[in-house]
C-alpha cells in the first residue's frame, strides 16, 4: 500500500522565493504561509542533481 500524499499548502518558498504549493513550514503573517519542497523548486532540482552525480 502506498503512503498517502502529503497535504500541500500554497505559500512562499523559503528556499527559492517562489509562490507555489508545497510542504507547510510556518505562518509568515495573517495572509501568507512559508513552505518548502514544492515541485520544480530550483533548490530541490539542484540537490537531486548533486546526489545523482555521486
Amino acid at each position: 500500500m502506498a503512503a498517502p500524499e502529503p497535504e500541500l499548502t500554497y505559500g512562499y518558498c523559503i528556499h527559492c522565493g517562489d509562490y507555489a504549493y508545497g510542504r507547510y513550514r510556518w505562518p509568515i503573517n495573517d495572509r501568507a504561509e512559508a513552505i518548502d519542497q514544492h515541485q520544480g523548486c530550483p533548490s530541490i532540482v539542484l540537490e537531486e542533481a548533486r546526489e545523482g552525480a555521486r
